[in-house]
């Protein structure tokens, strides 16, 4: 919807999907209300008047993220996109919360990967967005989207942004004790109890 804000059979979808999960109620008054409109139908153009509390409270937190999303389309790399839409919308939260969902924070690192390499090559989202098209319902893997797989008995070294959303008993930040001016203090050990890791 980002690039193509008419299409409007993607715009209840995603009403649908657990980004929103509009009720069936409201999605069919959606339909009908849709179908209201003419040619020039853009997606979150206007506001529905849902019946259901919950219906109106998820359109508009939808709405907000995906005008947020929008703005940064064309100004911001399509990972910092992903992020937003990725966790901003608890998605991220919504499937950590079920094992059973877990394939699918899978996919969203493979698509992660893949847009990596598109912004590393100056793609812009929709020629990044064509590219995944013909994957839709395909068994096949993403193209050079090489994501690391974590074995639970090793270290483990990556970004900050590699390691949102993960949990480690020890986490060592290299560097964190550099002083300005290249000054750095010795000796800074932090352990912090109960479940909390140690910082070192």
């Amino acid at each position: 919807l980002l690039v193509y804000p008419d299409d409007k059979a993607m715009y209840l979808a995603l009403l649908r999907s657990p980004f929103a999960r509009i009720s069936d109620e409201g999605l069919m008054f959606l339909a009908d209300w849709t179908d209201e409109e003419n040619e020039s139908f853009m997606a979150f153009s206007r506001e529905p008047s849902f019946r259901s509390e919950s219906d109106r409270i998820a359109f508009g937190n939808l709405r907000k993220l995906y005008e947020e999303a929008r703005d940064m389309t064309g100004r911001r790399r399509i990972t910092e996109i992903l992020d937003t839409i990725y966790y901003r919308s608890g998605y991220h939260s919504y499937l950590v919360s079920d094992p059973a969902l877990a394939v699918y924070e899978e996919h969203f690192s493979y698509i992660w990967a893949a847009a990596e390499r598109a912004d590393e090559r100056g793609k812009a989202l929709p020629v990044f967005l064509d590219s995944l098209r013909p994957l839709i319902g395909s068994p096949d893997k993403l193209p050079e989207a090489a994501v690391q797989h974590f074995s639970s008995d090793a270290v483990h070294i990556m970004s900050i942004h590699k390691s949102k959303g993960l949990q480690f008993p020890i986490v060592i930040v290299s560097d964190a004790a550099r002083g300005g001016s290249g000054q750095t203090e010795r000796n800074t050990l932090s352990s912090f109890s109960g479940s909390h890791p140690f910082l070192m």
